[in-house]
């Protein structure tokens, strides 16, 4: 996993805690 796709990761699932 990449700088990048951590974000990608933390931003795309809103319902997820």
């Amino acid at each position: 996993i990449m700088l990048p796709e951590a974000i990608a990761i933390v931003m795309a699932p809103t319902d997820v805690s």
